[in-house]
């Protein structure tokens, strides 16, 4: 056989082509050896590894309410509060058990009690400001945008606001629903009642007397935000000990903004005790009805049409927790709320040792088949100058498969890597077919053809099975191993 000029092929227009792809491929890669806690050296990849893999949690969800637009809706909101909240890697589909529609969320990287906290809510948002009026001769005047409406106070459970009739309940609070932590003057309200529109402004009672009525105005809900700011500009977390704070902005629609200006217009200017200007009434943020923050309203907001932007705050016990605060504020807010309550039915957390288990054995899986799919080569063939060519092309293409995956955020988990070994097989497959042909010089009869034909799909079939007889094999291990770490760890 003729000497292969080495140098020479690498100047080929479609070897320089490869090796620039090559290249390409491990800039998308970027592996990193990085020195873990065992001392031991991993390395580190631009590659999103999937749950089996990077461990994490799988949850089983139900809406309180039954149907399939409440479902598709329900996994809809979920997928886009997790995707916010930071949590990339997930997958949320519909599925039916004995008849019943349920949401199953796999999520790589995360917990359980992350899920929980993410997913608990959901996500009924209202920011509110109180309007208060005097009560004289059980009369009185709400204002609203400068113009002046009617009051009467029928009784502690009755009142009616321009012609519109509000039915009032004392609500029955715990002892732990007076004040909202880190908030001194928040507190969950003492009246509620049916919700009326005046001026195109939602009113509720907050507190009621003979002499004053406290409304809620809604200024904003959730479905009034485009967007939240998550950059070092717009958010941030300060405090110190104890004492956190979290706050971001958000931006929302102008329809908002002008309700914004019609609630603000005629409340009065106070200076706080550090000498600070800001108008009489706080904009109290509310989340399934519950409260979560109070803030100062400056005076030059008030009346502003234009004032689209504005700020959320909240407190935390420490930095972590108004971080989590911040973040799930934030997805909530990005997502919008759910059409339906939801209920965790089921929940289990994917040990991440387990998944490094798996993905060290997937590692060791893939060599296996290069290193079986090299030794059925070299029995066939015996001359390295096809064998090595063949073999490098398979580590190619390993490669580049990996730094495609890289690139388009695509997600490595066992069926994945399963597939990719099978090509390990399959993409030699062409190579022979090549390399037998056109090793060929002389004309064969038909019999001969089909022998030779028929020699080829044999070896072509056998590098495949066995790079499956390792898929199957390792896939058999990491069964027989998550079995006895789950055995393990219910003992």
């Amino acid at each position: 056989m003729k000497k292969i000029k080495y140098m020479e092929l690498l100047k080929e227009p479609m070897m320089i082509l490869l090796f620039s792809l090559l290249i390409l491929s491990l800039i998308f890669i970027r592996p990193i050896p990085v020195l873990g806690e065992d001392g031991l050296y991993t390395v580190q990849t631009n590659l999103k590894k999937g749950l089996d893999l990077e461990g994490g949690v799988r949850a089983l969800i139900q809406p309180e309410q039954e149907g399939a637009d409440i479902l598709q809706k329900s996994r809809d909101v979920l997928s886009s509060r997790i995707n916010a909240y930071g949590l990339k890697e997930m997958t949320a589909r519909i599925i039916t058990i004995e008849g019943q529609g349920y949401i199953q969320l796999e999520i790589a990287g995360a917990t359980v009690e992350e899920l929980n906290t993410i997913i608990s809510k959901q996500g009924k948002f209202e920011a509110k400001i109180k309007k208060h009026v005097l009560i004289e001769n059980n009369t009185g005047n709400l204002m609203i945008d400068g113009k002046a409406y009617e009051v009467s106070f029928i009784d502690m459970t009755k009142i009616i606001v321009d012609g519109l009739e509000m039915i009032v309940i004392k609500n029955n609070l715990t002892e732990n629903q007076t004040i909202v932590e880190g908030e001194d003057e928040l507190s969950w309200p003492p009246y509620s009642s049916n919700t009326i529109l005046v001026d195109d402004v939602s009113l509720q009672v907050n507190n009621i007397s003979n002499n004053e009525i406290i409304f809620y105005a809604v200024a904003y809900r959730g479905e009034d935000v485009i967007s939240t700011s998550k950059d070092a500009m717009g958010s941030q977390i300060s405090g110190s000990n104890d004492n956190w704070q979290y706050s971001f902005s958000i931006t929302t629609k102008k329809q908002a903004a002008e309700t914004f200006a019609k609630i603000t217009k005629d409340l009065q200017s106070t200076i706080t005790e550090t000498g600070e200007n800001y108008l009489n009434s706080k904009i109290d943020l509310f989340l399934d009805d519950e409260p979560v923050s109070s803030l100062y309203i400056s005076t030059s907001l008030r009346g502003r049409k234009d004032a689209t932007t504005t700020t959320i705050s909240g407190p935390g016990a420490s930095k972590e927790e108004a971080l989590s605060k911040m973040k799930t504020m934030q997805a909530i807010l990005d997502s919008g709320a759910l059409p339906s309550p939801i209920e965790i039915v089921s929940s289990s957390n994917i040990s991440p040792t387990l998944g490094k288990q798996f993905l060290d054995k997937s590692v060791i899986a893939i060599l296996l088949a290069i290193l079986a799919v090299s030794i059925i080569i070299y029995l066939r063939y015996s001359t390295k100058a096809l064998i090595i060519p063949m073999i490098f092309t398979s580590i190619s293409e390993l490669i580049l498969i990996f730094g495609f995956a890289a690139m388009i955020k695509w997600t490595i988990d066992l069926a994945a890597i399963a597939g990719i070994m099978a090509v390990i097989g399959s993409g030699i497959d062409s190579q022979i077919v090549l390399t037998d042909e056109s090793k060929k010089k002389e004309k064969l009869s038909l019999k001969l053809k089909l022998k030779n034909g028929l020699f080829i799909i044999m070896t072509a079939a056998a590098t495949t099975i066995a790079a499956m007889i390792i898929i199957a094999t390792t896939a058999t291990m990491m069964i027989l191993t998550a079995s006895a770490l789950l055995a393990f760890s219910t003992a």
